[in-house]
Formats: C-alpha cells, structure tokens, sequence
C-alpha cells in the first residue's frame, strides 16, 4: 500500500513537470534541514503521512500538520488542527494567516521559509553593490600584492587590539561599546548599531548605536535598512549597499524618513547561527565604503561573537551553579533546620501542659526552649542573607569599640548560661577606635565569632567553671590597619581541618551546626578588604584575628601579608 501511494507520487511529480513553479519551501532546521520542495499547486499540504504533499519525517509533526494556500497573488497558511501547533515570530496561528516572503514559520521541530517566484523580480537587489560569505582572517600574506599585505597587516593590528580588549569583558553591553568605538576609529561612518537577533519575532533589535562624535543614536533619527538587515539575515551575508532607500522593498513610510545613504552591514554568527548584527551607515555625500571596510567589519564581527558567547556561557553557567548551590544549601542544612523545627514542637508540647495546668515553672522551661531555637533560626536567615547577597557595603567612620561592647552584650546571657567567663581589653574599654566599615557586617561577624567560642568553650568544660574568652582590639602599621582579636579556652580544631573551617557548610558541631557562619564572616571582612586568620591547639585554644583597613578613600591604604599569630 505504500509503495502504491509513493508510485502516485512519482506519476503526480511527471504529470506536473511542464506546470509553473509557483514558489519554493524551504527547511531551515529540524529533520529536513537544506532541503528545498517546489510548490506548483495552489494548496500544498505537510505532515508526517504518506497522504501528505510534503512528507516530513519529524515525530512532533501530525500526519496532516499544516496547509500552504495561493489566493489571488497572496500566500496563505493554515493550521490543520495538529497536536502541537503552527507559530509564525513566536505565535500560534489560530485560522488562516497570510504569509510574507522569506517568512519563517515553525512546526514541530522544523522550520522553513517559502519563497514566491511570482516575486522573483524583487530579489535581485539594485541597492546591493558586493557581498560575500564572511571568513576568518588569513594570516598568510605570502602570497598577496605588497597592497593587500599592508591591508592584511592594518587589519590584524585593529583585530589583535579588540581582541585583547574583549578578552577583558564579561558584560555584553560593554562589547557593543568597545566594538562600535573601535570601528568608527577605523571606517568613516556617521553612526553604527549592533542588533541582536530575537528568534521570537524572526528579527534584528538594536541594542547598541553610537554616532561618530560618541553619542548614542536611535533608529527614529537614524534609520535602518529592513530590506539590507533581512538579506543579510538571509544569506547570511557580509554586505555593502550603496543605495538601500532605492529597494522596492523597503516600505514607503520608512523611505520618506531615510536620507541617500551607504550601508554596510555583516552578520554576527556563532555555529552557524545568527546572533547577531553589525550596521554602519554614512549619510554625508562625500562619505563612502570600500570593499576593504566590509571585510575588516566581517572580521571584526568573528571576535565579537566568541565574546557575546562567552559572556552568555559565563552567564548561564553562573545560573547552573546558584542552582546547584540552591540544592546543596537545602540538602546540608535539613537535618539542621529539622532539630530547630523539633525544638520548637517540643516547646509547644510543654507551653501547652504549663498552661493546661497553670504551672509557670514549666512554662518558662518552655520559654526557654523558644527563646534558644528563635536565636538559632534568626542566626541560620542572617547568615543565609549575608551569603545570598551582593555585599555592597555602606562604610562610615564607625567606633570599632562601640561596635565590639554591643556583640558582646547581645551574647552575654548565653554566656552566662554556659558559665563562660568574657574578658574585655581596656583597649576596648577605654578608647575609641575609629575605623571606616559597615557597622552591621562587622556586628554580624563578631556574633558569629563569639558565639562560637562560646560553644567552644561550653564543650571543653561542659558547663563547669574555667571557659574563658578574651577579646582585643588595636591600631597597627602606622594607624593604617584596625586589628581585632577573639581568643578562647575551648576544645581546639584539630590539626587537619585547620585548613577547611572557612568552607562552606564544614561544621565541627555535627547536626547543631550549618557551616555558614565563619563562611558568611570571611566573605564580610573580604568585602571591607581586609583578611581573617585563625591558629587552634586541640584542647587548649583558638584564637581569630580580623585586620581591616581604616580607610578605604586613601590610596594608599592596602593590605599586609597574614600576620603570624603568638
């Protein structure tokens, strides 16, 4: 039965040889990519069926997808009710749609574009003057006339120049700039523009545009050549247009707005897909483009697409890797989060017996729990905050004494909970200490800090007396530095881990701890441009020191290699 239905095909294709070709279909993407079909009947069907005019082999298209319809000079589309659709720039077509030439439409996963032949006469472009398929530069000038060497030579030093200024780039907006400033240095244009290409609506969006003198342009006082842009998008093409207004194609409404212009235009492509757009236009009559410009242009167009990609695949890539942080957040602190949670319940339990049988003994037992796990849960979100954000830090002059004594009466009911003893330096005490940082990243650090050699402390000596704390702070190398230090009693990080207790999510408390809070303080005193050091003995001491910079405004300030610790 098959064979039958394909053999009428054959007879059907001989039977309609002598027949005018009405227009052509052809594939872009999906399984049928680069293959072209002549459309010599007013309707022509597509699908995945042998009844289908054109059979598709693509498995997201329905056996009859789609209709192509000619009506009085006009083309026309037609969804044949399919499972997945017919989209014209990124729409689902819902009844007949009328189609423009070289319009992309999408099916499954084909796309494909069709081409009138009763407009054929449109296609030879009177307004494009040369045109080629952009290559990579040729290094080898052997072979070239002394002219096209010093040619070659001015373009690889313009090339090697931008090259090394994009390399330096992680921002796709600076790439236009760059690239736009370099080029108007080179080729006498009165403006340029870098568009980028939008698959949704099948068009070039300016993004970028810059006129000689360095002021931005828009395309409502600068137009831009939608029959040049749509060639270029097209073939694929690097083109020199001498004359785009004269285009039949061009729309009248946007001819009467343009003044006689020169254009060149190249393509941005990266694996053989357009991302991208280059046009420069000149306006002045005295102005022209060579040859030579369009192939510096084309090459130019090379090192800017390996840098919009590499910005996009930096982009993505730093995306994948907050996700996957995303997850590995939420898998370490569950069993955390869930003793809090199991705290809390069992709060609930006693809060609920003490008010059943009015004991208020067992209530504030239960007041206590509450207490302890809410400073466990507001710890766990600071730090959570503080790790999240983009630490742009708001610095005034600050008393760094002050800020120390406010840390320190915060922890100190925990403290003596613990049976804890803090000493304070008279430094502290006694004089101001001024220094330029962000009083609440430096509060959050000292709370992290203390807290754990509280911990410490509690740990070694199980609530007995004997943990003590002590607390320094000063100026060094020459008033230029604030240093500040938190040394303990407690039990020590051993040898090993020394190394590793500013990592993310390392605790040396087990389930009771989220590994966040000496990685969210480094990442502060970082952000203030100064260092955090620690030396521990096992079961005999842990000592930290902070060192930060008093001033941020003066030049000179800068920091010093880690200090030894006594």
């Amino acid at each position: 039965m098959c064979m039958d239905r394909l053999e009428e095909k054959r007879l059907e294709i001989q039977l309609s040889a002598d027949k005018k070709e009405l227009a052509i279909i052809r594939f872009l993407a999906g399984p049928f990519a680069g293959k072209e079909f002549p459309l010599i009947n007013e309707e022509t069907t597509i699908g995945r069926s042998q009844e289908a005019d054109i059979l598709v082999t693509d498995t997201l298209l329905s056996r009859q997808h789609a209709k192509i319809i000619s009506s009085d000079d006009k083309w026309y589309i037609e969804d044949m009710k399919s499972s997945n659709g017919t989209w014209i720039g990124g729409r689902e077509i819902q009844e007949q749609y009328c189609i423009q030439n070289f319009q992309r439409i999408r099916a499954g996963n084909s796309l494909f574009e069709v081409e009138f032949k009763n407009n054929a006469s449109e296609e030879i472009d009177p307004s494009i003057s040369y045109s080629f398929k952009p290559e990579p530069i040729a290094e080898d000038t052997s072979d070239l006339p002394i002219e096209d060497i010093r040619w070659q030579h001015r373009r690889l030093a313009v090339m090697y120049n931008l090259q090394n200024q994009l390399s330096l780039i992680l921002n796709e907006k600076d790439i236009y700039s760059c690239v736009t400033t370099a080029l108007l240095g080179e080729i006498d244009a009165d403006y340029i523009y870098m568009l980028i290409y939008d698959q949704k609506t099948d068009r070039f969006v300016p993004s970028y545009g810059q006129d000689k003198n360095g002021k931005a342009v828009t395309i409502n006082k600068n137009p831009l050549s939608t029959s040049v842009l749509e060639y270029v998008k097209r073939n694929s093409e690097a083109v020199l247009s001498v004359d785009p207004p004269n285009d039949s194609r061009f729309a009248s409404d946007s001819v009467s707005i343009m003044k006689t212009q020169k254009v060149i235009c190249v393509p941005i492509v990266s694996q053989q897909d357009i991302i991208g757009a280059i046009y420069m236009a000149a306006v002045e009559p005295k102005k022209s483009f060579s040859e030579e410009d369009l192939q510096l242009l084309a090459g130019v167009a090379f090192s800017c697409a390996m840098a919009i990609m590499n910005c996009r695949l930096i982009k993505k890539n730093i995306a994948n890797e907050r996700m996957a942080a995303l997850g590995t957040t939420a898998a370490s602190l569950s069993h955390y989060i869930k003793n809090i949670l199991t705290g809390i319940d069992g709060c609930l339990y006693l809060m609920r017996m003490g008010i059943d049988d009015s004991d208020p003994d067992l209530m504030n037992e239960a007041w206590g729990i509450l207490s302890r796990n809410h400073k466990r849960l507001s710890g766990l979100v600071m730090d959570l905050l503080n790790l999240a954000k983009e630490h742009n830090l708001e610095l005034h002059v600050q008393n760094i004494s002050e800020i120390i004594l406010e840390a320190i009466e915060l922890v100190k009911p925990n403290f003596n909970g613990m049976n804890v003893e803090i000493d304070i330096s008279d430094n502290i005490v006694n004089n101001s200490i001024m220094a330029e940082v962000d009083a609440m990243a430096v509060h959050r650090v000292l709370l992290n800090l203390l807290n754990n050699s509280c911990d410490a402390a509690n740990e070694r000596f199980q609530g007995e007396e004997g943990g003590k704390i002590f607390v320094d702070a000063s100026k060094t190398d020459n008033n230029r530095i604030v240093e500040i230090s938190i040394r303990d009693n407690g039990c020590g990080i051993p040898e090993d881990k020394v190394d590793t207790i500013f990592d993310m999510f390392y605790s040396g408390k087990g389930e009771n701890g989220t590994g966040l809070g000496l990685a969210v303080s480094r990442r502060l005193v970082e952000a203030h441009k100064g260092i955090i050091n620690v030396k521990s003995k096992e079961n005999e001491f842990t000592k930290f020191i902070i060192r930060l910079p008093i001033a941020h405004k003066n030049l000179e300030t800068q920091l010093f290699k880690r200090p030894s610790i006594d």
